[in-house]
């Protein structure tokens, strides 16, 4: 075994791949087959934000992959064009190769600089690894700015491999050195001293603020292109291979400001937007890379806090930290978990709040139904028998949670057991199996849960917590020496 292989790995980070397309039903990268004739951008756009939850990264992006893709009638496109931006776009994001901007500057700048014919180390070389692997073919590859010098990198590199991957080049406000033109895009010279002329097939779309001697010495290497003239304003629409228009064209444009996301917009055809994060992974047993494909179109409009540091939890004094109450409100074999509507936290929680002085966990537990359901006390039985579970740190913060269960009095909506859960993202609550309350909570939330659950079955046996509506919380879960074998089995629809 070679020494890099027992080397530290932690540092060795990808580019991030998305893919949008304009349709009924998320991407898929089909096993064993090439994704061809897509769009495939380098991007850098810098949005790390200072402080506060933002949306997703590629919020903005699917802005404007939104406006291009549902637009059927955009004369502006040909034939050709029209076919590979709506076969889809995928976004090859460097950012967060690098945890700051100024390491991500750096390898920038070396691409672009370094006099080396290769691509630079743990940088370059990475990112066309990741094009190899996912089999493109017949793409039509797309940078700005610096980035251009690594597209025009990998186009010959790749190209001399195989010539059917990269169909055509788009670049925006190319930024080249002298040392870069000089050794990328100058003559070979042979033994005799003469230098041959090299023409390059492959077409190239160039935008440029201002004619110069670089877009010269680009057109005469790729001599089979065109040249546009336009402001900065424009280089995100060329990017996505649309000729620049004007926003106020009268045209059709998207009812949403310029960089601005809709969820609920469909095309006239009734196509939508999706999203798709794309990862590469070796496969343990084949040993074959495989492109794993998940939908995230629901996670855009998420707000995220990147300016969230979680608390060092080692350094917390538990005997004198803030306490909180949990409620687990139970339902059949369903839990309660919470959200902001004012987007004070991300996702959902288990709710809880400060207990008061000279106030039981029951009373605790009424105010947090008031507060997150607009509930009463009345409207659960506490379960003073099921033994509280301590959630230390959740998401983070420097508390401790003391999470009782209390049962709903009422029941489940005529057939709610048996239907899979049902979320709304303008109500303050759901109700979740256990199934699915493990994927939505932190990782000290699902400890809880599984003790609790744990807890749960227990009570059941003994006919503290009722198996009705559904069966009890917690019935899904399987572990190696516990197996729950009570009537929940069954799940009981009536009592």
């Amino acid at each position: 075994m070679s020494r890099k292989s027992r080397g530290d790995k932690s540092p060795w980070k990808t580019p991030s791949v998305y893919a949008f397309v304009g349709d009924y039903g998320p991407f898929r990268a089909k096993r064993f087959e090439p994704i061809e004739q897509v769009l495939v951008i380098l991007y850098d756009k810098i949005s790390r934000c200072a402080s506060g939850p933002q949306h997703h990264t590629m919020y903005d992006f699917a802005g404007q992959a939104q406006k291009r893709l549902l637009k059927s009638d955009d004369s502006t496109l040909g034939d050709q064009d029209t076919d590979t931006i709506r076969n889809g776009i995928l976004v090859i994001d460097v950012r967060y190769m690098f945890d700051t901007d100024q390491e991500l500057a750096a390898p920038l700048k070396k691409e672009t600089e370094d006099s080396n014919l290769t691509l630079t180390k743990g940088f370059g070389k990475s990112i066309l690894r990741l094009f190899q692997r996912l089999h493109f073919r017949n793409i039509v590859l797309a940078a700005e700015g610096e980035l251009c010098a690594l597209a025009l990198k990998l186009h010959k590199v790749l190209h001399e491999k195989d010539s059917g991957m990269i169909s055509e080049l788009h670049l925006s406000c190319p930024i080249l050195t002298a040392r870069f033109i000089n050794t990328h895009l100058s003559a070979p010279t042979q033994e005799n001293g003469k230098k041959t002329k090299t023409v390059n097939v492959t077409p190239l779309k160039l935008l440029v603020e201002t004619m110069n001697s670089r877009v010269d010495i680009l057109r005469g290497f790729f001599p089979s292109g065109t040249t546009e003239i336009a402001g900065e304003e424009q280089t995100d629409n060329y990017l996505l291979g649309f000729t620049p228009v004007s926003e106020n064209s009268g045209n059709g444009e998207h009812p949403e400001c310029k960089h601005g996301y809709d969820a609920d917009y469909r095309s006239t055809l009734g196509q939508s937007l999706f999203a798709t994060q794309i990862t590469v992974e070796m496969n343990r047993y084949t040993k074959q890379y495989e492109r794993n494909c998940e939908d995230i179109t629901k996670s855009l409009t998420d707000m995220i806090d990147e300016s969230h540091t979680e608390t060092d939890v080692k350094t917390i004094n538990w005997s004198s930290c803030e306490t909180h109450i949990g409620a687990l409100i139970l339902r059949g074999n369903r839990c309660i978990l919470v959200r902001s509507l004012q987007h004070e936290w991300i996702g959902m929680r288990i709710p809880s709040l400060p207990r008061q002085p000279e106030e039981s966990p029951a009373d605790t537990i009424g105010r947090i139904l008031l507060e997150f359901t607009e509930a009463d006390a009345d409207d659960v039985t506490f379960l003073p028998q099921v033994l509280p579970v301590s959630v230390f740190a959740p998401n983070g913060r420097p508390i401790l949670v003391h999470l009782y269960a209390a049962y709903a009095t009422e029941p489940p909506p005529r057939d709610s057991p048996l239907e899979p859960d049902v979320e709304d993202d303008e109500s303050t609550y759901d109700w979740y199996t256990y199934t699915n309350a493990m994927q939505k909570v932190d990782a000290a939330s699902t400890t809880a849960l599984q003790i609790m659950a744990l807890n749960l079955v227990q009570c059941v046996k003994v006919g503290i917590v009722p198996t009705k509506w559904g069966g009890v919380f917690g019935q899904e879960m399987k572990m190696l020496d516990v197996c729950i074998t009570t009537p929940i089995a069954q799940p009981l629809l009536d009592e």
